[in-house]
């Protein structure tokens, strides 16, 4: 049996499927290598990570972040705000990383991170003095990524949320959206309806069916659910479940009719008032 490190760290696992409420398979793979490792671990989404990120709050030492093909300007936005922790990213395809990386920065497969095999070399990394020491929390950048991603930045977790009524669907699309410009990472937004049911009632039941980083407004006779990072066709079938809840909840069975659409930014536009347009039901 191995010794433990000589310093123990808690380490962010960053995730695309999960908001760390109830980690996923992926999520608790990597979590018990860095356990194995003698380290603690912290789950949240990929979404939450980069946001506290931008806004200077991020404060673990080191973290795993998930990268998709195609998500260039994700691997950018991580590089430009991690540049005071050790990172180790799961990338599908390591072409859409810059080249050369920062030396606090590694790579490894995506299929690894699924099977919780973190890179050997970065875990041995974390507990040497230099790296497991504490490091300082991230400071404001003066990137352009940054500042675009810190004008109007909000809450992330439900409890600190606005009354439903308090928000305002066109701001959080406006929100959304310059947070599409800093980081690259699009978002789908559903408006949604149940015949005969007020909308406040609606969104009150919806945010206990949401991850804690998903959003919801209440727009007109509708509501409109946030969903960063999911495509178009994944957040209709969230939308779907999250709406098959609120029936349950509200004790509606299948009789209240439901009425939906869609808009993905930067699929369907990336103007609040032309995806607004797109959600009319």
């Amino acid at each position: 049996m191995s010794a433990p490190p000589s310093a123990s760290l808690s380490v962010n696992v960053a995730c695309l499927a999960c908001d760390g409420s109830r980690p996923c398979a992926d999520c608790r793979a990597a979590g018990r290598a860095l356990a194995a490792s003698g380290h603690r671990v912290h789950h949240s989404s990929r979404y939450a990570a980069l946001h506290a990120a931008a806004e200077g709050t991020y404060g673990f030492p080191a973290c795993v972040i998930p990268l998709r093909d195609g998500e260039r300007s994700v691997a950018d936005a991580i590089v430009a705000l991690f540049a005071d922790a050790r990172v180790a990213i799961a990338a599908d395809n390591g072409a859409v990383l810059p080249s050369p990386l920062p030396s606090n920065i590694v790579t490894f497969p995506r299929a690894d991170f699924l099977a919780g095999a973190l890179p050997r070399a970065w875990l041995e990394g974390l507990s040497s003095p230099r790296d497991g020491a504490a490091l300082n929390a991230s400071q404001p950048h003066p990137s352009a990524v940054r500042a675009d991603a810190t004008r109007r930045l909000r809450a992330i977790l439900n409890d600190a949320a606005p009354a439903p009524r308090e928000v305002d669907a066109r701001a959080l699309l406006t929100d959304e959206i310059a947070w599409f410009h800093a980081s690259g990472i699009g978002f789908s937004a559903v408006a949604v309806s149940l015949a005969g049911v007020a909308p406040g009632s609606i969104v009150s039941a919806l945010r206990t069916a949401l991850r804690s980083s998903d959003r919801v407004a209440v727009h007109g006779e509708s509501c409109v659910i946030m969903l960063p990072g999911e495509p178009a066709a994944r957040a209709q079938r969230i939308a779907k479940r999250a709406l098959h809840g609120v029936r349950k909840q509200l004790g509606l069975g299948a009789r209240a009719t439901a009425h939906m659409a869609c808009a993905a930014c930067p699929d369907d536009g990336d103007d609040a008032a032309m995806l607004l347009e797109r959600l009319r039901i």
